[in-house]
Parts: structure tokens; sequence; C-alpha cells
């Protein structure tokens, strides 16, 4: 009966995926014949009513692995296969990964912050607006942080290129996709110096020749 009264002060608040959490933990709490039927039949009804003002949101995660988390808070998972997911009934805190790179996500009519997150690429922070009931897909994707190559030479004014392309005079910093390359540094008098380096997105490769 306690679980029944706050779901309705729940619902009061327009905190419909709670209210519907909660209603479903008071049908469970009662199913042994603590609740009169008047109140099941009020609970079946209020669940019907809260159905259809939630908001239904088709997620298209892109990358599949990176973490989400709606104000300030993880999704809490209600299935994985499919996957359905549940925004504003879990404790704050940080993001998760959902089950499924596309999932769909109820959550309450409003304004909400979405947080994409994962190494090696640009946090995401979005902000989306949904009327009640509405139904929506929404694609939510990450970019991959650019990786720095920091180049230094013990002798000054040494001419650099990267993959047979010059790009000045060490030392020299430049912002480049992850990848693979090939790093050149001379001088007139001196042997070149040629190594080759694998710079990972977001991370900062330091080459002294």
């Amino acid at each position: 009966a306690t679980s029944y009264n706050i779901g309705i002060c729940q619902r009061a608040l327009g905190r419909y995926t709670r209210a519907q959490q909660t209603f479903a933990r008071a049908l469970a709490e009662g199913a042994g014949g603590e609740l009169a039927p008047s109140i099941i039949a009020d609970i079946e009804g209020y669940l019907k009513e809260t159905d259809a003002a939630v908001v239904r949101v088709q997620v298209r995660l892109k990358p599949a692995d990176a973490t989400i988390s709606v104000d300030g808070a993880p999704l809490e998972v209600v299935s994985a296969s499919p996957a359905l997911l549940r925004a504003g009934t879990s404790q704050p805190g940080r993001g998760k990964r959902p089950p499924a790179d596309r999932f769909a996500l109820t959550l309450d009519p409003g304004t909400h912050v979405f947080v994409l997150s994962r190494r090696g690429f640009a946090d995401v922070i979005v902000k989306h607006a949904f009327k009640s009931g509405e139904r929506r897909t929404l694609d939510l994707a990450l970019e991959k942080l650019p990786s720095t190559l920091h180049v230094t030479s013990t002798e000054p004014k040494s001419a650099v290129s990267i993959d047979g392309v010059d790009v000045g005079l060490a030392p020299v910093e430049l912002s480049r996709p992850a990848g693979r390359y090939r790093i050149a540094v001379r001088k007139q008098g001196f042997l070149p110096y040629e190594v080759g380096a694998a710079a990972r997105a977001g991370e900062r490769v330091e080459v002294p020749a």
C-alpha cells in the first residue's frame, strides 16, 4: 500500500517512468492479497495511463560500446533482448554501456540531457525535448579524437616529414587522425632519422630524433 501511495505521488509529479516502476513493485508486493481488488484495478489503470504518457525513443548508438547517461544517471535495463531501457529510475552516477547499439528507451516528457562517452572519442552532450506520448528515432554518435604527433630533434632546424610530406622544422606538433605514420627528420651533414609511429585516437606521441 505504501508503494502504491508513492506511485500516486510520482504520477502527480509527472515522473511517469518512476511511477511505472513503483506501481509494478506494488503489484508484486501485494500479490499475496495485501492489496484490495479495487486498488489493484486502480494500479492497472494508472499503468495504462502512464504508458500512454511516456516517451518512446528508438536509439541508434555509435560506437556500440559507448556509455550513455540521461540527466546525470545511467539507464535502467528493463530487458536485454530485445533491448529496452528506461531513464529516470536509476540513482545519479556515471553512464553505462547499453546491452546493444540499438535499443528502445522510455523516458518522461520534457527536456533531457544525454551524455555519451568513450575513451579515444570526444564526449558528446546533447539536449532533446520530448512531448507527452511522443515516438521518435534518435541517432547518437561520437567522433574520434585526433592524435597528436610531437617531433623534436637534437639538432635545431631539422626538416621533418610525415609520410613523405614536409611539415616544417623541428620541433613540430601536428594533429592527425589515428593511424600509423612514417616520420623522417633530416639535416644536411647528419644521418637521417626515420621511425614508424602508431598513434591512437586522443593519444599524444612523442618522437625525439
